[in-house]
């Protein structure tokens, strides 16, 4: 039978584990907007409007996406 600490422990740990995936997550979605954000100059550049328009509507659902997080 597990201990009261023991449960405190586990629930401590689980409740880090969670935080650390949430901040990779966070890492993970600014990351993909940097590289999203490129994609959209390169795009811009070479005359393909609506697919850069494109890559900024999903620049934006991950930043909102982020807002909640």
């Amino acid at each position: 039978m597990s201990t009261q600490f023991e449960l405190i422990l586990r629930k401590e740990v689980e409740k880090i584990n969670t935080e650390t995936a949430l901040n990779q997550a966070k890492a993970s979605l600014r990351e993909s907007q940097a590289l999203l954000r490129e994609a959209f100059d390169l795009l811009e550049n070479h005359g393909f409007k609506k697919e850069a328009q494109e890559v900024i509507e999903l620049t934006r659902k991950i930043g909102k996406v982020m807002g909640r997080l």
